[in-house]
């Protein structure tokens, strides 16, 4: 797999739709990997499609909580998720951003 050859894009609607169950599979992995390393913050009793899809749905056209996704052979290889929070007026820096999650296929 050449770098170039992954497209990396902001997840849209139509995006979404057509790579869900990658980033389903991929959210699987997430909480598997993470809940090894931190059960208290990461343990998971059961997830499910819809717990996924209904989260997911809240990044797509959302100005405070974005999703990227790394595309390859049409096939979404990995994502990113952040939020964007708007500081107090006294902060220089009036909106940060924290990551919420990152995951990419180990597999490819």
């Amino acid at each position: 797999m050449d770098f170039n050859d992954i497209l990396f894009k902001e997840l849209d609607t139509e995006t979404f739709v057509k790579g869900f169950m990658d980033i389903f599979e991929l959210s699987n992995d997430f909480f598997n990997e993470y809940s090894n390393y931190n059960i208290a913050l990461f343990g998971i009793d059961t997830i499910k499609e819809m717990d996924i899809k209904n989260y997911f749905q809240t990044l797509v056209n959302n100005d405070n909580k974005k999703a990227f996704v790394a595309i390859f052979n049409n096939k979404i290889i990995g994502y990113i998720t952040f939020y964007i929070k708007t500081q107090p007026n006294f902060w220089i820096v009036k909106k940060i951003g924290y990551i919420s999650g990152l995951m990419v296929n180990k597999k490819k």
